[in-house]
């Protein structure tokens, strides 16, 4: 089970609330194992899966419901819990509810949250959006041509622009990412178990010669 869920990358990535999910459930696991697996190696992901936060029931909120202390509910693909009593509050005014941490450790949930949620959620979109914009078929491949809104399905050479600049956007985030591993690191401030970070085939999908960010290889 992947720790990434398809609310994360719709939160995350650059589409709207209705963009279909089927091709990110088909790809989504195998995203995260690739990136963490590579850049921070199989220790540290068992350590992030050992520190899950454990949920057993969730429940879409809905108005005029009064939820009990501690209950969870589910909210724009976000998951709170109430911190009171016969709460009747729209969790989005934060009132009497608290966000649900996806870890049970401080950094980790830093870790998740600032960086790497965001860069497998881009990750994700990056493969999935060729599929997602061309179906095939009966007919083999097809491409609408324009629907009853007057829009069409996006262009080989847009599609490429897209992607291009999700790329961008990644290795922006995983150099701020690493960036602030180490210095976590250094100052104390994280401790984090069994880290091997990014080895030599850390690299984004080939658009030109592009790294994580990154020119040294460390170790912790």
């Amino acid at each position: 089970m992947a720790i990434l869920s398809t609310n994360d990358v719709i939160k995350y990535a650059p589409v709207l609330s209705n963009y279909p999910t089927a091709n990110i459930c088909n790809v989504i696991l195998q995203i995260e194992e690739d990136y963490i697996y590579t850049c921070f190696g199989s220790k540290f992901y068992d350590y992030m899966a050992a520190n899950l936060t454990v949920i057993t029931s969730v429940t879409d909120w809905e108005s005029g419901t009064s939820y009990a202390l501690n209950a969870i509910v589910e909210r724009n693909g976000c998951l709170y819990k109430s911190t009171a009593a016969a709460n009747s509050n729209d969790p989005l005014t934060g009132t009497n509810w608290t966000a649900v941490q996806k870890f049970t450790v401080a950094c980790l949930n830093t870790l998740w949250d600032t960086y790497l949620c965001q860069i497998l959620a881009q990750k994700t979109y990056y493969h999935c959006i060729v599929f997602d914009t061309w179906t095939a078929g009966a007919k083999g491949l097809t491409v609408i041509e324009a629907d009853n809104n007057g829009q069409r399905d996006a262009k080989v050479s847009e599609i490429s622009l897209i992607q291009q600049n999700v790329l961008r956007q990644i290795d922006l985030i995983s150099a701020n990412m690493f960036r602030w591993i180490r210095k976590v690191k250094d100052d104390g401030t994280c401790v984090f178990a069994d880290i091997d970070l990014c080895g030599v085939d850390c690299e984004s999908p080939k658009v030109g010669a592009r790294r994580w960010g990154l020119k040294n290889v460390t170790k912790y």
